[in-house]
Parts: C-alpha cells; structure tokens; sequence
C-alpha cells in the first residue's frame, strides 16, 4: 500500500521494520540498505525474508515496475494462509 501511495520502497521498509519482532526487525534493516547494484529479492534473499516463491515474485515486481502489486499479493497470500485459507502457493514467510 506504501509504495502504491508513491511512498519509497526503503522508507516503506524501515516504517513496517517498527511493528516486527527485535530479530526480524534486524533482519530487514539489513535488507532495506541492499548496495547500490543489488535488487530487493537478492537483498530479501540474502536476509532470509522471504520464501522461494516470494522471491520470484518480488523480481518479477523489480522487472516489470509493479513491486507494490506484487507485495501486496504476498501479504494477501500470506494472511490468507495464516487463517487455514488455500492460496495455492505458501506465500511469504520469514525464518526464525
């Protein structure tokens, strides 16, 4: 929703980072600081943030300039499969 709002995708990060456990609030600070030549799903990657599928997603979003659509739909997925709902993929998850 940030990044639809014209909101970048660092500053997003670094608001949702407050609401996230000590850890994973690491993790992401980490993630949100990618170097200059690195893409978000390398950087998600290397943070352990995301899952396979989040992942392609994620560059798919980087590739075609729709990085809020396809983050929004891996929060979709997620809360989806959160509440026992099918979503036929896994969606997005982090790894403790």
């Amino acid at each position: 929703m940030l990044l639809r709002g014209g909101m970048p995708l660092v500053t997003a990060l670094e608001m949702g980072a407050e609401l996230l456990h000590t850890q994973l609030r690491e993790r992401l600070v980490a993630a949100a600081a990618p170097s200059p030549r690195a893409h978000v799903s390398q950087s998600m990657e290397a943070n352990g943030l995301a899952t396979p599928v989040a992942l392609r997603m994620i560059a798919v979003g980087e590739k075609g300039g729709n990085m809020g659509e396809m983050l929004e739909s891996i929060a979709t997925s997620t809360t989806r499969s959160s509440r026992g709902g099918s979503t036929g993929s896994r969606g997005c998850s982090s790894r403790s």
